[in-house]
C-alpha cells in the first residue's frame, strides 16, 4: 500500500513549520519497503530547542487551567485514541513493522494512558 502523501512538518507554536535544516526524509514501513508512509521534515537540535522553548512559554497558561480542567483535556485525548483501537494498531504496525497481534494491545492501551495519567496525578 504505497502512500505518496504530503510533507509532514513540525507543529511548533501553533504553526506547521519546516525543519531548520531544510532536509526531508521518507518514512518507510519496515515490513514493506515499497510502502512509503510519508515524507517528514528532518528535525534537529535547533527545532527541538524551538519546540521546547515554545512549550515552556505555554506552561503558565496550561497551569492556569487548574488540575480538573487539565484532566478533562487529557481524558478527552485518551478517549479519542481509545475509540479507535483498530486504527491505532494498524498505524503502529505500519510505522514500526510490528505484527498486528503485538500492536493491538498497545493500540488499545493508548486510550487508557491519558486516563491513567490523570488518575495518577489527581489527589483522592
Amino acid at each position: 500500500m504505497a502512500c505518496h502523501s504530503t510533507l509532514r512538518l513540525n507543529f511548533i507554536d501553533g504553526q506547521w513549520v519546516p525543519a531548520e535544516s531544510g532536509l526531508v526524509r521518507e518514512n518507510v514501513n519496515p515490513a514493506d519497503f515499497a510502502d512509503v508512509i510519508g515524507e517528514f521534515t528532518e528535525s534537529g537540535g535547533v527545532d527541538v530547542d524551538q519546540a521546547v522553548d515554545t512549550a515552556a512559554a505555554a506552561l503558565p497558561s496550561w497551569r492556569r487551567f487548574g488540575p480538573i480542567e487539565r484532566a478533562a483535556h487529557l481524558t478527552a485525548a485518551g478517549r479519542i485514541l481509545g475509540a479507535r483501537p483498530a486504527e491505532v494498531a494498524a498505524v503502529i504496525t505500519r510505522e514500526q513493522g510490528k505484527l498486528l497481534s503485538e500492536a493491538r494491545p498497545e493500540g488499545a492501551g493508548r486510550g487508557g494512558l491519558g486516563v491513567w495519567v490523570v488518575g495518577a496525578r489527581l489527589p483522592l
